[in-house]
């Protein structure tokens, strides 16, 4: 069987941009979010997650089945995600991703697992299913005001219940998750702890993987599509051709719909990814800024530099 391929991060990191990118010529086939206990039920079988599961040998036995009969078999639990999600809308999902798991079936294609909720399970992938690995990295400044924007908060329980996480990965941060579950938080204050909590894990996986996973800045990939696509493209075992990378800035530089976009090009023409760049500085406050700046700063100033700000 085919390793699968992950790619992972925080959410808003990008990841969405290079799926569509890496998927062009439909090389793979895409497991969305199984991690995800608000989506993914279908594809995992597993209820009641915690946002950003952590797995590892201790519970390894409670995933390793489900992920087999994903990654191998790309079984889809209808049943389960129905009695889940009976609304018109999700019903409708439902029915997708049941004849696409059926078409998954029969062609034999790699599995790509398309899922920020599985960045702290980034290295039980690669040691129990051999797989190739991309993580997303993005802004804190950026990330930050993509969830200030979207309105999305986030409850630190999820993470703070998980004891072999916190013990093996989070330890230092036991103060401030303890404090981000029991105080109310604003959603600029809660972005930044987590994407910092998320790029202090990042980073020390890159100091141990660097030669073995992918590591890919979202503004790189956006500024320099051309070389950083061919990177991601090389990664990933796929043969480039005259027109590949072409093909991929025409149809995704313009990021369409992604919700951050639809709603900053209301009104604006011709609106393109590269916008995403520099919309931080509008959209947070400069003393927001300053704030996710400082309070960051040991782990933003290992993937970014001053200018950057």
């Amino acid at each position: 069987m085919k390793p699968p391929l992950l790619i992972t991060g925080s959410h808003r990191s990008g990841k969405s941009y290079t799926v569509k990118g890496l998927n062009i010529k439909n090389h793979f086939n895409i497991i969305h979010e199984p991690l995800n206990n608000d989506s993914g039920i279908g594809w995992i079988g597993l209820d009641n997650l915690n946002y950003f599961t952590y797995i590892h040998k201790a519970n390894s036995h409670f995933f390793k089945k489900e992920f087999d009969r994903t990654i191998y078999n790309f079984e889809y639990r209808v049943a389960k995600q129905f009695y889940r999600d009976t609304g018109l809308g999700n019903v409708s999902k439902i029915v997708k991703d049941t004849i696409r798991s059926l078409r998954y079936k029969f062609n034999n294609k790699r599995a790509l697992l398309d899922d920020p909720f599985a960045v702290f399970s980034a290295e039980w992938f690669y040691e129990e299913y051999n797989a190739d690995i991309i993580i997303m990295i993005r802004h804190p400044a950026s990330f930050v005001s993509s969830l200030k924007l979207l309105n999305y908060s986030f409850d630190f329980s999820h993470i703070l219940d998980q004891k072999y996480l916190v013990d093996s990965k989070l330890k230092n941060y036991i103060p401030e998750l303890i404090e981000f579950t029991t105080k109310e938080k604003s959603i600029v204050e809660q972005g930044e702890f987590l994407w910092r909590i998320i790029y202090d894990v990042v980073g020390r996986y890159r100091d141990t993987y660097n030669s073995k996973w992918l590591f890919v800045r979202f503004e790189d990939l956006v500024r320099h599509p051309d070389e950083n696509f061919e990177r991601i493209l090389n990664y990933a075992g796929i043969r480039l051709d005259k027109t590949y990378i072409e093909k991929i800035k025409s149809q995704i530089c313009t990021a369409a719909n992604d919700k951050e976009v639809d709603i900053l090009s209301k009104n604006v023409n011709d609106y393109s990814i590269n916008d995403h760049l520099k919309r931080f500085k509008t959209l947070l406050t400069t003393s927001e800024i300053d704030y996710i700046k400082m309070k960051s700063e040991v782990v933003w100033k290992q993937f970014y530099k001053e200018e950057d700000w």
